[in-house]
């Protein structure tokens, strides 16, 4: 029987639209030439239909958000495809979104005043959860933020009092040291991870191909783009004893997204 039950949604890359000659056609930002495999133009239809999905399904007791909400924070759109995501999440989970910062998301302070803290911890039953920022991918403009998040994951863990630990983050914590992959300095996170007893997971997103990797008993999944084939989302359960993770994919002939084989992953003790 579940403990708790969430969902996991990565990578986004969200645009909204512009009128080209006369046309109304989904804004592709600068570097969506090399991207070709971003399906901009889908994303405003696929994210309620998979949000509304779950709720049916699976009924998550959260949605968490695991960043890169938007393709270009960063420009003259980024604001308002910020919100339009956050309205989207608002009005399709019920109250119970979670977001977290990706490298695409924008300014981390302009973020923070739209979704809340951008390393942030919350308990459910004997879980806690600890989300961390992993900030952009250049590790030297990073220097700040990433002590910042370590300094809250080991504070995090310090309090836990025995509880199940899952670390929800955008880039890598394993592996620690493939610039524009792993979080800066995650070689300190990784050892304050292995140090707690109670830690399960790391769940992230980022690499849009999606990884399972395990090391001393902690499971490293990485989600798959949401953006991308084959259009995935997550469903995650934990017991007792195991982490339940269930991938859903776009199945466009009948416009719902259809769940794959369980994966049954021990928990760590």
């Amino acid at each position: 029987m579940a403990l708790v039950s969430f969902m996991l949604i990565a990578d986004l890359h969200m645009t909204g639209f512009e009128l080209k000659d006369g046309l109304v056609c989904p804004r592709l930002p600068a570097h969506a030439w090399w991207a070709v495999d971003r399906r901009y133009d889908i994303m405003g239809y696929l994210l309620p239909i998979a949000l509304q999905q779950a709720q049916t399904d699976f009924k998550p007791g959260f949605v968490m958000f695991g960043g890169d909400l938007v393709d270009d924070g960063f420009g003259k759109y980024g604001l308002g495809d910020l919100t339009m995501v956050r309205d989207l999440a608002r009005k399709h989970c019920k109250g119970k979104a979670c977001f977290l910062y990706g490298n695409h998301d924008g300014p981390q302070a302009q973020f923070e005043e739209l979704f809340g803290p951008l390393n942030y911890t919350f308990d459910q039953g004997n879980l806690r959860f600890i989300v961390l920022n992993t900030g952009t991918m250049d590790w030297e403009k990073e220097e700040a933020s990433s002590r910042a998040a370590i300094a809250h994951l080991q504070e995090s863990l310090r309090t836990a009092e025995g509880r199940k630990v899952i670390v929800i983050a955008h880039q890598w914590l394993y592996p620690t040291d493939v610039e524009g992959y792993s979080m800066a300095h995650a070689d300190e996170a990784l050892a304050a991870l292995e140090a707690y007893p109670g830690t399960v997971a790391v769940l992230n997103g980022h690499y849009h191909t999606g990884k399972y990797q395990e090391k001393n008993g902690i499971h490293y999944l990485t989600a798959k783009a949401f953006c991308e084939r084959p259009f995935a989302y997550y469903e995650y359960q934990i017991t007792a004893d195991e982490l339940v993770c269930t991938e859903y994919t776009l199945k466009p002939s009948q416009q719902k997204f259809i769940p794959g084989q369980e994966q049954r992953l021990k928990l760590r003790r």
